[in-house]
Order: structure tokens, then C-alpha cells, then sequence
């Protein structure tokens, strides 16, 4: 009989060591996890950072050209960058609360995450979309803006023809740009979101 108590004593002991390392295994996961997020949503601050910056670089590079050499363009450049600045203030400022709203939501990190996977997705597609459609209206805005002709169906083609051109060329281009500053981090999050999703239906 004492040999079939210390069984019972032993195998409750093997049980709640288990457990008690099945519980660790899966703190340590959840927080390794945390910290692939937390690591990738840092990035893609630094990146929207970089982002701003090389946009101001731009900025200013194209106002000094049209101020002194071109001054005819100065007026439709500052109408222009004033849209994309609204536009990039806009994006970053969301991206930014869907970002800290993540860090911040700890004890619920799958759903915060998941907003956050689904709202940068639409906006890479958005942007990728953007690429092609803006120098369409960009050609036909510049057009009408600097030219006295009045806008026929052989020239709104031409220039359609024209600023598909742009965009044909320009998709690659942005793909690429994205993918570097944003996409690699993008990644990173669904992944780390496909694996919370998996450990907490296992746990």
C-alpha cells in the first residue's frame, strides 16, 4: 500500500512539474514574441522617421530649384507638396496610434496586433495603388495648371497615355522602396501574429 501511495505522490509530483514547464514554455514564448513586436514596431517607427526626412529633403531640394531657376513651377510645387505633406502627416499619424495602441496592450496583444497587421496591409495595397494612379492625376493637374490649351479628348488621351507611363515605371519603384522601409517589419508582425494566434489555441 505505501508503495502504491508513493507511486500516486510521485506521479503527482512528475504532473505539476509539467505543468509548472508547460506554464514557463509558454510565458517564455509569449514574451519572445512580445519582444519580436515590440523590436519590429521600432522599426518601423525609425523607418516612418527616414521616411519624413528624405520627403523634407525632396521638399526643399524641388522649392529651391522652382525659386530660382523656375519660378513658374513654384506655385503648382507648393500646391503639390503641400497635398503630400497632408496626406504623409495623415498616414504617419495614424500609424503611429495603431502602432503605441499595440504597445500598449500588453494583456491583449493578439487583437491590438491584429489591427494593426490588417490596417498596414490595406495601406501597402493603398500605396501601391497610389503609385500608379498619382502621376495620372499629376500630368493632367500640372496640364491644366500651366497650360492656356484647353483640355481635348486627344490630349486628356496623350496625357493619360503619358502619366500610365510614369506609373508603369514609378510601381516597381515604390514596391521596392516599401519593401525596404516598411515591408521586411510588416512581415515580422504577421508572423509574430500567426504564432500568438496558434499558441493561444494550443494553450
Amino acid at each position: 500500500m505505501m508503495e502504491l501511495d508513493d507511486l500516486k505522490n510521485t506521479w503527482q509530483q512528475f504532473s505539476k512539474t509539467q505543468l509548472e514547464q508547460h506554464r514557463l514554455d509558454a510565458e517564455q514564448i509569449k514574451q519572445s514574441l512580445e519582444n519580436r513586436t515590440f523590436s519590429a514596431i521600432g522599426k518601423i517607427r525609425r523607418a516612418l522617421s527616414i521616411d519624413m526626412a528624405l520627403l523634407a529633403f525632396f521638399t526643399l531640394l524641388a522649392l529651391l530649384y522652382a525659386l530660382f531657376y523656375n519660378r513658374q513651377l513654384l506655385r503648382l510645387l507648393l500646391l503639390a507638396f503641400g497635398f503630400i505633406w497632408a496626406f504623409t502627416l495623415f498616414v504617419n499619424v495614424g500609424i503611429h496610434l495603431l502602432l503605441n495602441r499595440v504597445v500598449n496592450a500588453r494583456a491583449d496583444l493578439r487583437s491590438s496586433l491584429l489591427v494593426l497587421v490588417s490596417r498596414l496591409g490595406i495601406g501597402l495595397k493603398t500605396a501601391y495603388a497610389l503609385s500608379v494612379i498619382m502621376p495620372v492625376v499629376g500630368v493632367f493637374f500640372g496640364y491644366v495648371w500651366t497650360s492656356s490649351h484647353s483640355l481635348t479628348w486627344k490630349i486628356a488621351l496623350l496625357l493619360l497615355a503619358i502619366g500610365l507611363g510614369m506609373g508603369i515605371i514609378f510601381y516597381p519603384i515604390m514596391r521596392w522602396y516599401t519593401q525596404k522601409m516598411l515591408g521586411n517589419h510588416y512581415a515580422e508582425l504577421k508572423q509574430c501574429l500567426q504564432e500568438l494566434e496558434e499558441e493561444e489555441a494550443t494553450g
